[in-house]
């Protein structure tokens, strides 16, 4: 059946687009969207009046949303099916896009529609598993209060639902009073109150408007901002619970995004910005998931639960830093469990490296239950705050790695030793591009592609003008320029084994800004060079390391031995003899270094 209405959905689409044709004003995007919101009404009215809804036909418009559309009814289905059918049907149209030729518009497999709002659907099993473990801390009685914050078509929100139920809630004050949803999406709103209506041996007048009360259409991220006659101003109402898989979208528009949705962007940006609602999520480039994070903990009571599944670099990244600080210090963080990006978690195998976590709001965080890699262990936040201090990151690794770092923990910085220049590549390959030539200057340009493990590679037939140099700072030019410096990669995809790759460039050599520098001596830079290989300090980097750049800030904080130590005219004859060399000089155990030469 789910075929029949993706069928059924493709011949409105191009009835539509025919209808633009003869208009003039032939849009694809907007043909599809109102053909898939057409459909999922027709099959909302199919369902009220199969359940014997009276007066179906003002019903309809009044307590879902329309926008004027008349409803016509698709007798052929069941009524008990709807509902799942429905969402079947939104979750493929999310996944899909629309393309025309020679006047015919064909649906292909795509995530553009998903991508541009954010939405991404989560498996039924972790839904459950999220709300089994938010509510065990919560009294279910008729008088609790739960919201589903971004609630898509509803499946957190009818788990909880559920829920009520099995502790004796009558399904009634369930949907009518206890659950709460919102979302900005109108089609996905209409299959959440549909779903609610599944819940009710009988339908009536007053369900449906304390539904439609509940169940709202709006931006919950501002304080008024919807399509919907049923949403407040602003809802004071305050959550005894809240559960969400928040919308994962950076406000940053790309080359390719559309003039329109960069302009709403730009606009977004400057709401949350200056509106006064946001102080802890509008660091840096600002993502709709940790915004929503902040709007949840708004609403919801004070000791109340929330659990939450959002991209991992919540716990990990620098520009999520002040709103984590503000998760562990002015709340109790009862439990984190991380999945890698190869971990299933959302429909139509979407891939994204994910957290869910459980926190109780107010009080402090102690220590934090943690699941990672199959391990079950505690860390307590005097360990967080000791190993590191100034951005609170919460690496998801195992118990054994949390030993080791405890141990690098005891050891300089990069970032303390004051004769060591850890700088981003001198040449912006796209402001600067005009001072690269072909011809040899004696200036060879190094990208980051040429840096290896192996070492520089050979060759470059890119070169850079000799005026170049002379734009540069003081600093550089006495520092930096025709010396020896360590080269090294700016971008290195996550997934590769070895992300820290450095290699000895030239020192006439001019560095793209797709490499990071160390400059120095050249003996504290062969020292450098032997701990930068090993596996110890790459293994260190890629503990608190969130996506495919190699920052310079995140470079700063690797712990650096007593640099006199190290013996920099050995020769080792392979990569393990040099792992377990640096895991000695930092202390390290046989099972330890056993552990970390097998990263």
């Amino acid at each position: 059946m789910g075929k029949t209405l993706v069928n059924i959905e493709n011949e409105l689409i191009n009835e539509l687009f025919r209808q633009s044709l003869d208009c003039g004003e032939p849009d694809v995007s907007r043909c599809a969207e109102e053909a898939h919101r057409r459909l999922a009404l027709n099959l909302i009215y199919t369902y009220l009046a199969e359940r014997g809804v009276r007066d179906v036909d003002r019903i309809v418009p009044e307590y879902f949303i329309t926008d004027g559309q008349a409803p016509t009814a698709m007798p052929f289905l069941f009524a008990e099916e709807i509902p799942e059918l429905c969402e079947q049907l939104h979750v493929t149209y999310l996944n899909s896009g629309f393309r025309e030729k020679d006047g015919v518009v064909k649906r292909v497999v795509s995530k553009e529609n998903m991508v541009a709002r954010g939405a991404v659907y989560t498996q039924k099993d972790v839904v459950e598993n999220i709300v089994r473990n938010t509510l065990r801390n919560v009294k279910l009685t008729s008088d609790v209060r739960l919201l589903d914050f971004a609630c898509g078509t509803g499946r957190f929100y009818c788990e909880m639902i559920k829920s009520l139920v099995s502790e004796g809630v009558e399904p009634r004050v369930a949907v009518c009073e206890c659950v709460h949803a919102n979302d900005i999406d109108s089609v996905a709103v209409n299959i959440a109150r549909l779903k609610a209506c599944s819940f009710l041996d009988e339908i009536t007048e007053a369900d449906l408007i304390r539904i439609a009360s509940n169940v709202l259409c709006e931006n919950a991220l501002t304080t008024n901002q919807s399509p919907d006659l049923f949403s407040s101003k602003e809802q004071p109402m305050q959550y005894d619970a809240i559960v969400s898989n928040p919308p994962y979208l950076v406000l940053k528009p790309s080359y390719n995004t559309p003039h329109a949705l960069a302009e709403d962007m730009r606009r977004q940006v400057s709401y949350y910005r200056t509106s006064g609602l946001y102080k802890y999520s509008i660091e840096g480039m600002l993502n709709l998931y940790q915004l929503s994070i902040e709007r949840m903990l708004g609403k919801l009571k004070e000791n109340g639960e929330m659990g939450v599944i959002c991209p991992s670099t919540l716990f990990a990244d620098k520009s999520s830093c002040k709103l984590r600080k503000h998760l562990l210090l002015k709340n109790k963080v009862r439990h984190i469990s991380y999945f890698p990006e190869n971990e299933l978690l959302f429909e139509n195998n979407v891939t994204q490296a994910t957290n869910i976590f459980h926190l109780r709001k107010g009080g402090t965080t102690e220590e934090i239950e943690m699941t990672a890699n199959g391990n079950c262990f505690k860390v307590s936040l005097n360990d967080i705050k000791s190993l590191f201090p100034d951005n609170m990151e919460i690496p998801l690794v195992s118990d054994m790695d949390w030993r080791i770092l405890k141990k690098l923990s005891k050891f300089q910085k990069l970032k303390s030793i004051k004769h060591i220049r850890n700088k981003r590549g001198e040449l912006d390959l796209t402001l600067d591009a005009s001072y690269i030539t072909t011809k040899p200057t004696g200036h060879r340009l190094v990208r980051g592609k040429m840096v290896s493990p192996e070492g520089m590679k050979k060759g470059g037939t890119e070169y850079v003008s000799e005026d170049f140099v002379g734009k540069k700072s003081d600093d550089y030019r006495r520092f930096d320029y025709g010396r020896a410096r360590l080269a090294g990669q700016n971008i290195c995809n996550i997934d590769n084994r070895q992300r820290l790759r450095f290699a000895f460039c030239e020192p006439s050599d001019i560095l793209g800004n797709s490499c990071n520098y160390l400059s120095s001596d050249i003996l504290t830079l062969r020292r450098l060079h032997v701990l930068l290989s090993s596996s110890l300090l790459n293994w260190r980097f890629k503990v608190t390391s969130s996506n495919n750049h190699i920052n310079n800030y995140e470079l700063d904080e690797l712990p650096i031995v007593e640099l006199d130590a190290i013996d920099a005219e050995r020769i080792f004859a392979s990569q393990p003899e040099k792992d377990e060399y640096v895991c000695a000089l930092y202390g390290l155990d046989a099972e330890e270094t056993r552990y970390i030469c097998d990263r």
